[in-house]
Parts: C-alpha cells; sequence; structure tokens
C-alpha cells in the first residue's frame, strides 16, 4: 500500500482529482432512472383526432358544426332525395333554391352538435347541397323511432352521427309535407 501513501490527498488512483460531489452525481442518476421508470408505466392518453375544419372538443365528446364544416354557408340549393323503398334507387322528392328558405335550413346546422355512434337504422333521405363553386356534399338523414339522424362520408363526420336539431327536423318536414309523395 506504499503507493497509496505516496498519493496526495484528494486524487485517485489515475491520478485525477476525485469528485467531492460523486454522491449527488448518483442521486441524480437514480432520480433520473426513477422518472423514466415512472413514466414508461403511465398509460399514454387517447389519441387526439386530426384538426378537422367545424369539429371541436375533447376526445371524449366530439362536436361537429356541420354548417362550417361542409360549407354551407355557399349553399345555393338543396336537393332532398327519398328510397321510396328499401333497395329502390334515390329519387328527387323535393328542392330548395330560394334563398331565404335554404339559409334557414343552413342556419339551423350552425351549431356545435354532438358526434354518435353511427344509429342502426336505414337512410331514408340523402341531402344533396348544391354550392356555389358547383361541389355537392351530401348527407344521410334516417329517421328511425322519432330520432333524426344527420351522417355522411366526409372526415368531419369521422365515421359517426349527429342527431339534427329540432329547428332543421321541423323545417324538412314541412317541406317533405309540401312536396308530393314519390311513386315507387
Amino acid at each position: 500500500m506504499r503507493h497509496l501513501e505516496n498519493r496526495p490527498a484528494g486524487l485517485r488512483q489515475s491520478g485525477r482529482p476525485a469528485d467531492p460531489h460523486r454522491h449527488l452525481n448518483l442521486t441524480r442518476l437514480g432520480l433520473a432512472w426513477a422518472v423514466v421508470v415512472a413514466a414508461c408505466a403511465t398509460p399514454t392518453p387517447a389519441a387526439t383526432p386530426p384538426d378537422l375544419p367545424g369539429v371541436a372538443g375533447p376526445t371524449t365528446t366530439l362536436t361537429v358544426n356541420v354548417f362550417a364544416a361542409a360549407g354551407l354557408d355557399a349553399a345555393i340549393a338543396l336537393d332532398i332525395l327519398e328510397h321510396p323503398a328499401p333497395g329502390e334507387p334515390l329519387v328527387v322528392r323535393a328542392r330548395v333554391s330560394e334563398a331565404e328558405q335554404l339559409a334557414g335550413l343552413t342556419a339551423a346546422l350552425d351549431a356545435a352538435l354532438a358526434l354518435q355512434p353511427r344509429a342502426r337504422c336505414l337512410e331514408r333521405y340523402r341531402l344533396r347541397f348544391t354550392l356555389r363553386d358547383g361541389t355537392q356534399p351530401e348527407f344521410g338523414y334516417a329517421c328511425e323511432g322519432g330520432e333524426a339522424w344527420l351522417r355522411g362520408a366526409q372526415p368531419f363526420w369521422q365515421g359517426q352521427d349527429v342527431v339534427a336539431p329540432e329547428a332543421f327536423r321541423q323545417q324538412l318536414a314541412a317541406l317533405l309535407q309540401a312536396a308530393p309523395a314519390p311513386t315507387p
């Protein structure tokens, strides 16, 4: 142990100075390891859906503003098509092109509507809006048991439905009542 006796105090055997804070470095390393382990054990939050126009809300209760998401402020016409019988092709039941009437219908969809799982019912009506640029967003309007569901294939629906607002249902019911019934 003679080589230790000749070494100046505070030097390691390699000749480098000893780290007086070595116990602090080990403590920091231990804390860092604990944080990593805790982070790995914590469940990851649910993935949030992509940012879509007109869609807002936490992942548990998403809403969609159909008016904003579909650009219905540019609507110039609405064709209401109906399936006269299951499996039958769609027929035009009514057409709305009067600006005031169309504005009333589209304004009823200018609200945050809660997205819900798809209703297990057949779509009875297809609502085809014509926009100023010529595009035609279409929505299914399915009625079952007094409920009126709206749905579509656009990304903002996220494979779900919304319950049609009462004002929209009333206006659409009045239009359908005034229109002649389709013949199968």
